[in-house]
């Protein structure tokens, strides 16, 4: 279970982290430039992430 536990570690930092940083750009942005904005940056960020694991999953069949 060492390998598991360094796979989830990994994706973590490689995926998780990188997003949870991006949104809480997003929310600044979304205070300072008002709504439309803030929720375009949002939803591009979620949009591109889930388009990369779907390429990541595509890859790996």
């Amino acid at each position: 279970m060492i390998g598991a536990d360094i796979v989830t570690r990994i994706f973590a930092i490689v995926f998780v982290v990188p997003v949870a940083l991006l949104l809480a750009v997003a929310a600044v942005v979304w205070l300072v430039f008002g709504a439309p904005i803030g929720s375009a940056f949002a939803v591009g960020v979620l949009t591109g992430y889930a388009g990369h694991l779907w390429y990541l999953a595509r890859l790996n069949r």
